[in-house]
């Protein structure tokens, strides 16, 4: 909508965009990936103003569409035109090299950021952190303590406990949270989050006893998080309850994720009648999460009928995958059923699926089980 109000005023003509107006559609392009436009924006934005001007107010916009794009190379084109004094630029590039996971470069540029004498702020911290090992992690610690400007920040914090959990330290994660004088939602999801990557359910619901007591109302985060953890650790009397309780009790409407989660946490419990009349029942249409989710549980325990109808409806969705044809194949290869996995095979090679020179560990796979058969003749 942003995009299409933007093109109306500068067709319309009566009113020019200016600094502000360029950034906040940059800000639109960067979260629909919407590359074409932003690089239209671009062009029109150094034809408008001054390049000063343009990039010091809308460069960390673009810089940050241009990464969610994946074009790095002109995100780091504009990262030069920027103020490098400037924290916000810093902060851009870093956020940009995040979100495509180059942790190493993001690393460096938190390095070069420090050595440049540019002071850092919690926007710095909390973008860094969650990339961060143990040791840099640990450091960016002992800094915050000494720093009485980010010591109170409750999203440095709760990036502190991402950071502590994902490094396989929980109880330094649990010791930071505890620790806390001010919590906020993210603060009580990421705790729940970090106990349900251990597996510790049970930790996780009472967490979740204790916000609630408090006067903190989970919302969507919270019981993806919470029904995670119950389908990583097989309680599935307790995810259900969770799943019927966030929209009984805090009318809260299921996404995709939460669907995906209960069908994951059936697959994995093996109750995949139950998985699959859920699936039925559901009120929007599957995504491949949700058949994903179904095919990797009839993969583990062998359920050859139900992983045909998982594989069909992916090939459905996806039909230029190949991933889900192999997937198929094994499952039948492994059941002994060899026509049908020869029968698959065949499909892939009628829709082009089949790569022709080279092959991956997927393929490797797939070639060993139809191998199988011929050896077996």
């Amino acid at each position: 909508m942003s995009i299409r109000i933007f093109k109306d005023m500068v067709a319309g003509g009566i009113v020019s965009p200016d600094l502000h107006s360029l950034s906040s559609v940059l800000v639109s392009c960067r979260h629909l990936c919407a590359l074409r436009k932003g690089k239209e924006i671009h062009g029109f934005g150094i034809k408008m103003e001054t390049k000063t001007a343009f990039y010091g107010s809308a460069g960390p916009a673009l810089l940050t569409m241009y990464a969610k794009c994946g074009i790095i190379q002109y995100a780091r084109f504009v990262f030069e035109l920027m103020d490098k004094s400037d924290v916000v630029t810093w902060n851009a590039m870093i956020l940009g090299f995040v979100e495509l996971q180059l942790v190493q470069l993001a690393l460096e540029c938190f390095s070069g950021m420090q050595r440049s004498g540019v002071k850092n702020d919690q926007t710095t911290i909390s973008t860094i952190l969650p990339v961060c090992g143990l040791k840099c992690g640990k450091q960016i610690h002992a800094y915050i303590l000494r720093s009485s400007s980010l010591n109170s920040v409750v999203p440095v914090w709760s990036a502190m406990i991402h950071m502590y959990c994902k490094s396989g330290c929980i109880r330094s994660a649990y010791s930071v949270f505890s620790n806390m004088a001010v919590k906020d939602i993210v603060t009580w999801n990421t705790m729940i989050g970090g106990f349900g990557m251990h597996g510790l359910c049970q930790a996780a619901l009472e967490l979740l006893k204790e916000m609630n007591g408090l006067g903190f109302r989970p919302d969507s985060m919270t019981f993806t998080s919470l029904l995670s953890a119950c389908s990583h650790s097989g309680l599935v009397d307790e995810g259900l309850k969770l799943f019927h309780s966030m929209t009984e009790d805090y009318a809260l409407t299921p996404r995709m994720e939460h669907y995906s989660c209960i069908v994951d946490m059936l697959g994995r419990a093996g109750q995949f009648a139950e998985a699959v009349t859920f699936i039925h029942k559901m009120p929007v249409e599957p995504d491949k999460t949700i058949w994903g989710a179904l095919l990797a549980a009839c993969r583990a325990y062998q359920n050859v009928d139900v992983g045909k109808l998982a594989a069909e409806q992916l090939i459905r969705l996806e039909p230029e995958c190949s991933g889900h044809y192999v997937t198929l194949s094994n499952i039948y290869a492994r059941a002994r059923r060899w026509d049908d996995a020869v029968r698959v095979r065949k499909e892939m090679e009628d829709e082009g699926l089949v790569k022709t020179s080279g092959q991956s560990w997927i393929e490797t796979e797939e070639k060993w089980e139809i191998g199988n058969y011929y050896n077996s003749q």
